[in-house]
C-alpha cells in the first residue's frame, strides 16, 4: 500500500538521522481503536523529535518533544482515509471511540495531572477539553480510567466523574446525564477475548486441559441425570490457547442474559494460541469444528509489515464472518471462512 511505502521510507531517513540519536524518530502507537458501527479505525500515533542526546557505555538519553498525530482507516479496505495526518495541540492516547468521535487522556501541565480531551472523527478536531466538559456540567470533572461500556441507544461515553457517580456523556453536545442504574455497568475492555480456563454457554462448558500445551475440551452437559456428560476433546494441543470471544453485542440486556455468541463462521470455535513458548512468538488463529473440534483451518499473523515479533493483541471486532484484529503494531482483517488474510496495515516503526 502506498502509505506503507511512506512508512517504510520515513523510517530509513529516521534511522539515518538518529546513528547520531539526534532528530526525529519512527512513528510510536499510542492507541488504535474500531468505532462501534465497525466502519472506521481510529489510530493516535506520536513522533519524538531528540534535541539532546547522551552515550555512556550501555546507558542512553534523550530528551526532546513529542508530537502527537491521528489517522483514521477504513475497515472495509484498509486503506487511509486522510490523506493528511491530523496533528493535536497536545499529548495524546487514546482511549475510547464513537461513531463520530474520539476520547483521548494525556498529562496536563497547568493542572499537573492527567486529562481527557473529545476529538471529531472527520478532522480530529477538538471538540471539549476538560475546561469546556466542566463548564458545561456544574463544575464535574470526568475520569479518563473510569469509562464504560455503552449498551443504551445514545451515542457517546459512558464515564465516571469525580462525585463518584457514572454518567452518559453526550459527544456532540458535551452535556453529561447521569445513569439511573449503575451497578450492571462493565469498564471498557479493550481486549475481547476469553482469559478464564473455563466458559459456560447454555449445555456447553468450554475449557483448556494440560501444563505447558493445552488441548481444548467441550463438555456438553445434559438435563437427563442418567446420561454421562459427553465430554470432546481436541485431536491438537496448543500453546497458551485463548478462545476469542464475540462482544459485539447491541444493548444491555443482551450482556445481562449474557446472548453472546461465543463461535464465528458458521458457528466454529476460533481460538488464538502462539507459536513459541517465549516472547519471540506469533499469534495463530485457528477454527475449530463446533462438534468434533477438529481444525477447520489455522493460519499465523505474520505481519510483513512489522519486524518485531510478540505483538500484543488489543482488539478484535467481526462483522459478515469477517475478523478485523488490531494489534499494538498493525491492523489486520482475516476472513473467518477460509482463514485467508485480507488485508495488513503498519501502524508503526521500530523504537530505538
Amino acid at each position: 500500500m502506498k502509505h506503507n511505502l511512506i512508512y517504510s521510507l520515513i523510517a530509513a531517513i529516521f534511522f539515518l538521522c538518529n546513528s547520531c540519536g539526534l532528530g526525529s524518530y519512527p512513528p510510536e502507537n499510542e492507541g488504535a481503536m474500531i468505532t462501534p458501527d465497525g466502519k472506521k479505525i481510529v489510530q493516535v500515533y506520536s513522533i519524538f523529535y531528540c534535541t539532546q542526546y547522551k552515550s555512556s557505555g550501555n546507558r542512553v538519553s534523550r530528551s526532546g518533544t513529542k508530537t502527537y498525530y491521528v489517522d483514521i482507516y477504513d475497515s472495509q479496505n484498509g486503506k487511509k482515509i486522510n490523506k493528511k495526518s491530523f496533528k493535536l495541540a497536545n499529548n495524546a492516547k487514546l482511549k475510547a471511540v464513537t461513531n463520530k468521535s474520539f476520547l483521548t487522556y494525556g498529562y496536563n501541565q497547568k493542572k499537573n495531572r492527567i486529562s481527557i480531551e473529545i476529538h471529531d472523527i472527520e478532522g480530529g478536531k477538538l471538540i471539549f477539553n476538560e475546561d469546556q466538559l466542566k463548564k458545561l456540567n456544574n463544575g464535574l470533572v470526568f475520569q479518563y480510567n473510569y469509562i464504560y461500556d455503552n449498551y443504551g441507544d445514545k451515542a457517546g461515553f459512558v464515564i465516571k466523574a469525580d462525585d463518584a457517580r457514572i454518567y452518559h456523556l453526550d459527544d456532540i453536545s458535551g452535556k453529561a446525564t447521569r445513569l439511573e442504574n449503575q451497578e450492571n455497568t462493565n469498564l471498557l475492555n479493550e481486549s475481547n477475548y476469553q482469559l478464564s480456563a473455563g466458559i459456560f454457554y447454555d449445555s456447553l462448558y468450554f475449557k483448556f486441559k494440560g501444563t505447558n500445551r493445552k488441548k481444548v475440551i467441550l463438555i456438553r452437559k445434559t438435563t437427563n441425570l442418567t446420561k454421562k456428560v459427553k465430554e470432546i476433546n481436541s485431536p491438537l494441543d496448543y500453546i497458551d490457547p485463548k478462545l476469542i470471544e464475540n462482544t459485539n453485542i447491541n444493548d444491555e440486556s443482551d450482556f445481562l442474559n449474557k446472548k453472546i455468541r461465543l463461535y464465528y463462521a458458521d458457528k466454529d470455535w476460533l481460538i488464538m494460541s502462539k507459536t513459541k513458548d517465549n516472547l519471540n512468538h506469533e499469534w495463530i488463529f485457528t477454527a475449530l469444528d463446533k462438534e468434533t473440534l477438529n481444525e477447520k483451518w489455522s493460519t499465523t499473523l505474520v505481519n510483513p509489515l512489522v519486524q518485531k515479533k510478540s505483538e500484543a493483541i488489543k482488539q478484535f471486532y467481526t462483522s459478515d464472518n469477517t475478523l478485523i484484529i488490531i494489534g499494538s503494531q498493525s491492523i489486520n482483517k482475516l476472513d473467518l471462512k477460509s482463514g485467508k488474510w485480507l488485508w495488513n496495515v503498519r501502524l508503526t516503526n521500530e523504537i530505538y
